[in-house]
């Protein structure tokens, strides 16, 4: 699936300057659109992380795992992959999640 980042159709960007919770929100946009083919978080087997500061991600690594953790279960097995982006497509966006899953 293309990337997922913490957007709300009538707010937009939400969470501008928290990376954990920005994250947060893009796991939940992931289920969301898996939910739609019929897949859930389970079905992914691959992840990029897309990030605006590594050095951000690295100072937060606990709370990112956690809610990658939150997202997945405690033990994913799903590969990933974190990537320093010099910007994404709105300047409030700090991570954007890209998964590919079996469907």
């Amino acid at each position: 699936m293309s990337g997922q980042v913490s957007i709300d159709d009538k707010s937009g960007v939400l969470h501008a300057g928290d990376l954990v919770v920005q994250t947060r929100e893009a796991y939940a946009s992931v289920s969301t659109v898996l939910a739609e083919f019929g897949a859930t978080m389970s079905d992914v087997v691959d992840e990029t992380l897309f990030v605006t500061d590594v050095g951000a991600a690295m100072a937060n690594i606990e709370a990112l795992f956690a809610a990658r953790a939150d997202a997945y279960g405690d033990d994913p097995d799903v590969a990933q992959t974190l990537l320093q982006v010099s910007d994404l497509v709105m300047p409030e966006f700090e991570v954007e999640i890209k998964c590919v899953a079996k469907v």
